[in-house]
């Protein structure tokens, strides 16, 4: 019910938003010409560790798989869905190599704000170390 919470376990270890949840919708240009409607949902913890998620047409429930192409430079037109994990030092994506998925229970634009909720898992990877990191039995039931 938009309680505004946050949680996981990375590589094990768990992990709560203890620092600020934000939803930030927007939208770009797809390749046909229509308007695609993104959220960007972002999960911070004191610390340093952070979680961005972008997907794509949020009000659709159901499953959104990470499993595409994802690089910071790839924002523009339009971005994959795509799971990221921050630590200091580091940050780890998903894409064909390294899968996740999100399955969206709610998404609720009706009491005035948006709510979302659902679960999520991925594993995701330092481009630049090759680091793999692994999140399960992620929740969340956030609001804007």
């Amino acid at each position: 019910m938009g309680a505004h919470t946050f949680g996981c376990y990375v590589n094990g270890k768990p992990y709560v938003a203890d620092a600020s949840i934000t939803l930030t919708p927007f939208s770009r240009w797809g390749d046909d010409g229509k308007i695609v409607e993104l959220i960007d949902m972002q999960v911070t913890a004191i610390g340093g560790q952070n979680f961005f998620v972008i997907l794509r047409d949020p009000m659709q429930l159901g499953i959104h798989y990470f499993n595409k192409e994802f690089t910071p430079s790839s924002w523009a037109p339009v971005p994959n869905e795509v799971a990221i994990y921050q630590r200091p030092g580091a940050t780890y994506f998903t894409g064909p190599k390294h899968m996740g998925k999100l399955v969206l229970t709610r998404a609720d634009w009706n009491t005035g704000r948006l709510i979302l909720s659902g679960t999520l898992e991925f594993e995701a990877q330092d481009p630049k170390t090759g680091e793999v990191v692994e999140v399960t039995d992620g929740r969340f039931d956030v609001r804007m």
